[in-house]
């Protein structure tokens, strides 16, 4: 089974980090894609865990694969892995 390091490694760096960067900033909120907990005024991934199934799974809108970042669209299989290790409460260990 799936824990936060192994999706990190498969998911997260290549594919949300390629964009985001270690944080992803919007207006009036950062986001640590890093971190499973967060970091001081960024969640982490467990805290956006439902964000991140609804747009990387339900929405298929993350990562995007515009002409501008071709290639890093997300596997069926990665997508999949994400989707399984989300529904399974997105365990750290």
């Amino acid at each position: 089974a799936d824990t936060f390091a192994s999706i990190a490694a498969a998911v997260l760096g290549p594919h949300c980090l390629a964009c985001h960067g270690s944080f992803a900033r919007i207006p009036g909120l950062t986001l640590d894609f890093t971190s499973y907990r967060g970091t001081a005024g960024a969640p982490g991934v467990f805290a956006l865990r439902r964000r991140i199934f609804q747009r990387a799974v339900v929405a298929q809108t993350m990562p995007p694969g515009s002409a501008r970042r071709r290639g890093n669209e997300l596997p069926v299989d990665l997508r999949d892995r994400l989707a399984r290790w989300l529904l399974a409460g997105a365990p750290e260990l």
